[in-house]
């Protein structure tokens, strides 16, 4: 969950044009700028024999300001 650059009220990323913007929705142009299944989610990466893995996945929660891990980000992305 991210925060409006505006009013600081709870929001999300929306793409207008060329431009990101983190907006609530009273705030929001265009369209949002990632899909709900990929919403608020951190992924870290690590180098494995010269390619390039995700080895954890974790979404933020806004109400207790910390990141919960996600146990099967292959299938998360699928769904996006």
């Amino acid at each position: 969950m991210c925060v409006c650059e505006l009013c600081g009220a709870r929001g999300r990323r929306y793409r207008a044009e060329d431009t990101v913007a983190t907006r609530c929705r009273d705030h929001a142009e265009g369209a949002p700028a990632f899909s709900a299944a990929m919403e608020n989610v951190h992924l870290i990466q690590v180098t494995v024999k010269g390619r390039l893995r995700v080895v954890v996945g974790a979404r933020y929660d806004f109400d207790t300001d910390a990141f919960v891990e996600i146990d099967d980000v292959a299938d998360l992305r699928r769904e996006a």
